[in-house]
């Protein structure tokens, strides 16, 4: 069972953020369980949230407190 964790600005859930090219699985929400490449933090819609790819050309926007780190799919 998971920790419900409500904040107004829960920003990125990794010291420093989430740089481009960091292999990331999507926990919670739409995305559940997805797995993809960050590709950038702009246009900077929502504060703390980046564009991952889980399709080549695809980008979606993804809240950072939602993401773990991951290794690349093999």
């Amino acid at each position: 069972m998971g920790f419900l964790h409500h904040d107004r600005e829960p920003g990125p859930a990794r010291a420093g953020g989430f740089p481009s090219g960091l292999h990331v699985r999507v926990h919670g929400g739409r995305f559940d369980g997805r797995a993809g490449i960050v590709v950038g933090r702009t246009p900077d819609l929502r504060p703390g949230s980046v564009w991952v790819e889980f399709t080549p050309g695809h980008p979606r926007l993804v809240p950072g407190y939602r993401l773990d780190v991951s290794g690349p799919e093999e």
